[in-house]
C-alpha cells in the first residue's frame, strides 16, 4: 500500500512539472514557422508578363514569430540565371504575424522570352523559414485584357 501511495505520488509530481508554465518563457519552440501561399501570380493570375512589364505578385503570409524577412527571386526556367532578387526587410510586411504580401516586380525590357521560376522566401524573428516557389512565361505581350491590380 505504502509503495503505491509513494509511486501515485511520484507520477503526479512528474505530470505536474511536466505541465507547469514557465515564468520565464523566452523559449519559443511553441511556435512554427512562418508559411506562404501565392494568391495572384501575373495580372489576373495569368502566370505571365510581357517583357519590360511588371510582374504582378500577391501571397498571403502567417509568422507567428513575426515576420523578419522576406526575398524575392526570379530567375530563368532553363540555366537558373538570376534576374531580380529583392528583399524587405523593413516596412509594412516587417515585424507582423500576418500580411498579404502585394508587389509589382519589374521585369527588364531584355528579359529573354520563356519560361521562369519566382521564388518567395518568409524569415521570422525565430530564424525559422520557408521557401515557397511557381513558374511563370515572360511574353511578347501579355494576353489577358484584365485591369485588376
Amino acid at each position: 500500500m505504502k509503495t503505491r501511495a509513494l509511486l501515485m505520488a511520484m507520477v503526479c509530481t512528474m505530470v505536474a512539472a511536466l505541465t507547469a508554465c514557465d515564468s520565464d518563457d523566452d523559449n519559443n519552440e511553441h511556435l512554427t514557422g512562418p508559411t506562404a501561399t501565392f494568391t495572384e501570380v501575373g495580372r489576373g493570375n495569368s502566370h505571365e508578363v510581357a517583357a519590360g512589364g511588371e510582374l504582378h505578385v500577391e501571397a498571403d503570409i502567417e509568422a507567428e514569430g513575426l515576420i523578419e524577412r522576406i526575398t524575392v527571386r526570379i530567375t530563368t526556367g532553363a540555366d537558373e540565371e538570376t534576374l531580380v532578387e529583392e528583399t524587405w526587410e523593413t516596412g509594412k510586411y516587417v515585424g507582423v504575424r500576418n500580411t498579404e504580401f502585394h508587389e509589382h516586380i519589374d521585369i527588364a525590357p531584355e528579359t529573354p522570352l520563356g519560361e521562369c521560376v519566382l521564388t518567395l522566401s518568409v524569415w521570422d524573428a525565430q530564424g525559422t523559414g520557408c521557401v515557397v516557389g511557381t513558374t511563370f512565361n515572360v511574353v511578347e505581350t501579355e494576353t489577358t485584357t484584365s485591369d485588376e491590380e
